[in-house]
C-alpha cells in the first residue's frame, strides 16, 4: 500500500525473506538500493524489490515509533504460500491461522474446520492477524463457512451502477457456527480480512478481539490496456452489513 507517499507494508507473508528479516506490519520503504521511492506506486515497488533466486536487494524502512531509519538486505527467494497454513487444538478449543485469501482458501480452512470438530473442537480461535487481505470472493467464501445461507456479507457501492453490488452467503455445506468463535485482528489485518471479521461480528457469529484493523475499504478493479499493461483503479468502496465504511 502507499501512505504519506511511500509505499507501506501492510504485512509481511509468514515464511517469506522479508518476515524472517522482521519486517513488521506500518514499516515504509524509503529506500531500494540506494534510490528513494518516494512518490512510487506499488507496481514500481515491486518491480525494484523482486529478482532471481539467492540475489539480495537492500533496503531502508523507517518505522513507526523509531527515529533513525533501518537499513536491511534481504536475500530473495522463491515464494510458496500456503493460504491456510495450520490449525490445532489447544485443550478443547481450535486454532486456525489464515494468512491471506485465495482462490484456495475455502477449501483449505474447511479442511481444517472438518479436522478439528472430528477433535472435539467446543470454541474456535480464528486468527486474521497480519493478514492484508486478498481476493473478496475468497473473503465470501469463509464468511459462509460461519453464516447460514442468505446472510448480507459486505456490500459495495461506487458512482457507476454496476459498482453496486450485494454479496449474501451462499453456504452450500455445513456451517460451523455452533461452537464460539473469536477472530484475531490488528493494524495489519486488511481488506478481505476486514471483511471477514466485520460480517461475523455484525452478525452476532464472532467474537472480534484485538487492535484496529488497517482500514482499506476500496475495491479496485483491473483494467487492460493491451497485452503487456494493465490500468487499476479503485472503482468502488465496500461496507459491512450493518452499513460501516472502512478508511482507505
Amino acid at each position: 500500500n502507499i501512505r504519506d507517499h511511500f509505499p507501506t507494508v501492510v504485512s509481511p507473508i509468514e515464511g517469506t525473506p522479508a518476515y524472517y528479516m522482521g519486517i513488521q506490519g506500518g514499516d515504509q520503504i524509503i529506500e531500494i538500493d540506494g534510490e528513494s521511492t518516494r512518490d512510487f506506486t506499488s507496481r514500481d515497488a515491486v518491480k525494484k524489490l523482486r529478482g532471481p533466486k539467492g540475489t539480495s536487494v537492500n533496503i531502508t524502512i523507517r518505522r513507526p515509533g523509531q527515529e533513525e531509519p533501518l537499513p536491511l538486505t534481504i536475500v530473495r527467494d522463491i515464494i510458496k504460500v500456503e493460504s491456510v497454513p495450520y490449525g490445532f487444538m489447544m485443550g478443547d478449543i481450535g486454532y486456525i491461522r489464515i494468512q491471506n485469501f485465495a482462490r484456495t482458501t475455502h477449501d483449505e480452512l474447511e479442511t481444517k474446520l472438518k479436522e478439528l470438530t472430528k477433535q472435539g473442537m467446543k470454541g474456535l480461535i480464528l486468527d486474521l492477524r497480519f493478514n492484508p487481505g486478498g481476493l473478496l470472493n475468497a473473503a465470501q467464501g469463509v464468511s459462509e463457512l460461519f453464516l447460514e445461507k442468505g446472510r448480507l456479507i459486505v456490500y459495495t457501492k461506487g458512482r457507476l451502477r454496476e459498482t453496486n453490488r450485494s454479496y449474501y452467503s451462499e453456504a452450500r455445506g455445513t456451517v460451523y457456527n455452533k461452537v464460539p468463535i473469536v477472530v484475531l485482528v490488528n493494524g495489519s489485518s486488511a481488506s478481505a480480512s476486514e471483511i471477514v471479521s466485520a460480517a461475523l461480528q455484525d452478525h452476532d457469529a464472532g467474537l472480534v478481539v484485538g487492535k484496529t484493523s488497517f482500514g482499506k475499504g476500496s475495491v479496485q478493479t483491473v483494467f487492460s490496456l493491451d497485452q503487456d499493461e494493465a490500468l487499476k483503479l479503485t472503482t468502488a468502496r465496500y461496507y459491512t452489513p450493518s452499513g460501516r465504511g472502512r478508511r482507505s
